[in-house]
């Protein structure tokens, strides 16, 4: 099963996702700070990243893009109280976005999703995602990612 790296800077958070993650059966490792994130994928490989976007130690839209800088095809889920107060350019490093009210089912859809793992069909309809990146004028900014995946996934209009 995959790995996923959790980084937000709430303990509960954190272990909020790890039960969540863990229950669907991912690997799920966590970091309560960026640079603390940032060297959890020098030291293991992940397979996505769910990152809070206002974060201790780097604001998000400069970890997003180091860790993209570092790790190109990973992708990234930015999780927010809010995705409206996220900045642009943040928005253009996600591969995914995700208010946390969105609930558990929300995010294991969204990490199934971007890593290619199924998930049962009985579960599929109970599952509401916000809204998913896939802006073209980011491709760039995105250092040639493949975002398709992205784009492929389902949008609820806010």
């Amino acid at each position: 099963m995959a790995t996923i790296l959790c980084i937000d800077d709430d303990h509960r958070v954190l272990e909020f996702h790890r039960a969540v993650l863990a229950g669907s059966s991912y690997t799920v490792l966590t970091a309560l700070d960026a640079p603390s994130g940032i060297a959890r994928t020098r030291n293991h490989p992940v397979d996505a990243i769910v990152l809070d976007f206002n974060i201790a130690g780097m604001d998000g839209s400069a970890m997003a893009q180091a860790l993209i800088t570092e790790h190109p095809t990973i992708p990234v889920v930015v999780c927010s109280d809010c995705v409206d107060d996220i900045s642009e350019s943040l928005k253009c490093f996600a591969d995914a976005l995700l208010e946390r009210t969105d609930g558990p089912k929300a995010l294991i859809s969204i990490i199934g999703k971007l890593t290619n793992i199924s998930i049962p069909t009985s579960e599929k309809s109970a599952i509401g995602v916000n809204r998913v990146v896939g802006h073209s004028d980011c491709k760039e900014v995105h250092h040639d990612r493949d975002i398709q995946m992205a784009r492929s996934l389902p949008i609820r209009a806010a």
